[in-house]
C-alpha cells in the first residue's frame, strides 16, 4: 500500500478536505494506516505459522507414507506464505 492508496481510501471513507501534501492531518491517516496494514499482516502470519507447525505435527504422527508427504507439503506452503508476509513486511520497515 503506498501514499497514493492510502489518500485515495481516506477519501472513499469522506475525507476528503484538507489532505493536501503538508497537512498535518494527512500524516495521521498514514500513520493510522500502516498500523492497520501490520496488524493486519501479524495476523495473517500468525495464522499461516500456526496452520504450518498443526501440519507439520499432524504428518510427523501420520502412518501412511503417502499421507505423511502431502502433510509436510501442505505444511511447507503455509511456511512459505507466512516467510513472505514477514519479508514484505521487513521491507516495509525500511
Amino acid at each position: 500500500m503506498n501514499q497514493d492508496d492510502i489518500i485515495r481510501m481516506a477519501r472513499e471513507a469522506g475525507f476528503d478536505k484538507g489532505l493536501d501534501r503538508f497537512c498535518p492531518f494527512r500524516q495521521l491517516i498514514e500513520r493510522f494506516a500502516a498500523i492497520v496494514a501490520a496488524a493486519e499482516r501479524e495476523q495473517c502470519a500468525k495464522l499461516c505459522h500456526d496452520k504450518a507447525w498443526e501440519l507439520k505435527e499432524r504428518a510427523m504422527k501420520e502412518k501412511m507414507k503417502t499421507q505423511r508427504a502431502r502433510l509436510s507439503n501442505e505444511a511447507i506452503g503455509w511456511h512459505d506464505a507466512f516467510t513472505t508476509i514477514r519479508a514484505r513486511e521487513n521491507n516495509e520497515k525500511r
